[in-house]
This record gives structure tokens, C-alpha cells and sequence, in this order.
């Protein structure tokens, strides 16, 4: 993509627009490669210009939540990478219902609710990330998972420039996906909550924290779970069976504390992790006769 495109873009929105910007400094990986344009709209309104002009003109765009679940490959993305962090920062409680725009990071709405004294979304406190992309993978933990939760979603269709809500019982949601980016994209999200004490919710919330702190390697740059668990048994299990915890390429290590989590332990590449997953899921094959599936998003080329 030319810089005369890029000043075009740039000129048509208010918010920020970069040009040959690092996807690493977009992903709590801390690791990918350039991408054309990278924006993130000031408005709803300034989104929409964005993806018109991105549609009209042919030029590849991808709309990304934070990018903790993301690894982008070393040679970065072709194209417009966009994030709704500014866009969809709306929350609010109405009755007992959530409403959360797709750029509200779900520790933000977590303590929002709980100080509302709405419970229901505790599982997700410690889970990097926002509300939007959070639907798209069904993220989750303790048994509970976005899906759970959600009475429905506003959805803008780019192409037909027409915004809808889109109720629960029309998305499918499964282990760690679901289909809701077919309908377009995420803008805001409606989810079922109950009445309870503020302190009472609180304490939740500590005890998920305090597990994830015992279980998973905090503060270190990660992706989250790399693999998704295969059917009747964890995939960290049949990593850390195998003597994989501490294993490094260059400076990608699989975690010593949860062998499902591959960190950045100083300046690693996308290609170091690659290789990891790739020495993993062939001796998991090997031993267990198991095809571990990716949790994270994969995007870009080498």
C-alpha cells in the first residue's frame, strides 16, 4: 500500500494512523512484523468512513481486539489492521444487563459491574483482551464461557454499511470459537447478569485472580494458551508429559509454570515460536496420537 493511500486514510478520520507500523507493539506478544497501515478511529462514525473507503478501493483490512491472543508472523500484514479501542469504549448498566462496546477490556467490565453490583462476568477477571474479541474466540475460564453470558450483539455488515442486533440464538458458539464474525463486525455487546453484593463479587474475583497468579505465567509476554484442549484432557498436560517446560527457540520459551504457554522472553521472533508449536504438535502426534489444534490467531506472512 503506497503512502499516498495512507495520507488518504489518515486524512479521512480523526484517531491515530500509522504508517509501516510494528505489529509488535500491538500484541501482548510483543512480537510481529509491519503491517501497511495500522488505525484506530476516534468514532463509530470514523470507522465507518475507514472500512467504506477500504472496501470501495479493494484494500485488505482486518478489525483486531488488543492482540493478546494474536501472533503476527515476522514479515507483518498486508493491508489496514484496526483496532475499536477508541471507537467502543461505551459501558453501561441498564436492569440487569451489561452493555459493553467491542474495545472495553474485560477487566474494565469486570470491575464495572462488580462496583454496580452485577456478578456474572468474574470468570472473565485476568483474561487479557476486550469484549469484541473476546466473543469471537468465546474466551473463558472456569467453566464459563463468553456464550454463556451474552443475550446478543450489535454487528455492523461493512459492503452494506447497515448496523443490526444479532440475538444470542442466531450465533453459534462452540469451544474457543464461535461464527459471530460472520454477521460483520462486533460494535457493542449485550451480557445477562444477576444482582448480588459488590464485596461478595469481589472476592470472586480474587480467588480467580489469585489462581491465574499460581497457575499462569503473569507479567510475562504471552498469547495465552497456545493450543486448544483436546477432547477429555489438557493440552498443557500432554506438553509438560513430553519435558517441554523451559524449552526455548532463540527467545520464545514454552513456560516453566504452564507448559500450554509459550513466552517472549526477551527479543523473540515469530518464526522461534513457530518452531516451538511446530516441535510440540509433532511429538504430542508422536506420543499421544493427538492433533493439537492452535488457540491463538495466526496472521500474516513469513
Amino acid at each position: 500500500m503506497d503512502n499516498d493511500i495512507c495520507e488518504e486514510l489518515k486524512g479521512l478520520m480523526k484517531g491515530t494512523l500509522k504508517a509501516n507500523e510494528p505489529m509488535s507493539k500491538h500484541t501482548s506478544f510483543g512480537i510481529g512484523g509491519p503491517v501497511d497501515a495500522w488505525a484506530a478511529p476516534e468514532t463509530l462514525e470514523d470507522f465507518f468512513a475507514l472500512l467504506d473507503v477500504c472496501e470501495k478501493k479493494n484494500i485488505p483490512y482486518r478489525v483486531v481486539g488488543h492482540g493478546t491472543n494474536l501472533l503476527v508472523r515476522d514479515g507483518g500484514i498486508d493491508g489496514v489492521v484496526i483496532s475499536l479501542r477508541d471507537a467502543c469504549r461505551n459501558l453501561a448498566a441498564e436492569g440487569e444487563r451489561i452493555i459493553a462496546g467491542a474495545g472495553v477490556s474485560l477487566g474494565r467490565a469486570v470491575r464495572f459491574a462488580a462496583e454496580k453490583g452485577l456478578q456474572g462476568l468474574e470468570f472473565c477477571v485476568g483474561i487479557p483482551g476486550c469484549v469484541g474479541g473476546a466473543l469471537v474466540a468465546n474466551a473463558g475460564a472456569w467453566g464459563v464461557s463468553m456464550g454463556d453470558i451474552l443475550a446478543g450483539a450489535r454487528i455492523y455488515t461493512p459492503g452494506a454499511g447497515k448496523t443490526r442486533k444479532v440475538p444470542r440464538n442466531e450465533i453459534s458458539f462452540d469451544y474457543r470459537k464461535s461464527d459471530i464474525a460472520s454477521f460483520g463486525v462486533v460494535l457493542e455487546a449485550e451480557f445477562n447478569v444477576t444482582r448480588a453484593e459488590p464485596e461478595t463479587i469481589r472476592a470472586r474475583m480474587k480467588e480467580h485472580l489469585a489462581r491465574r497468579a499460581e497457575t499462569q505465567p503473569v507479567g510475562f509476554k504471552s498469547a495465552g494458551c497456545v493450543f486448544k484442549n483436546p477432547t477429555g484432557c489438557h493440552a498443557g498436560a500432554l506438553i509438560d508429559a513430553l519435558g517441554f517446560k523451559g524449552y526455548m527457540s532463540g527467545d520464545a520459551m514454552v513456560s516453566d509454570v504452564h507448559a500450554n504457554f509459550i513466552i517472549n522472553a526477551g527479543s523473540a521472533t515469530a518464526a522461534d515460536v513457530m518452531r516451538i508449536i511446530s516441535e510440540i504438535k509433532g511429538r504430542v502426534r508422536g506420543s499421544a496420537g493427538i492433533e493439537l489444534e492452535e488457540e491463538i490467531e495466526i496472521l500474516g506472512r513469513d
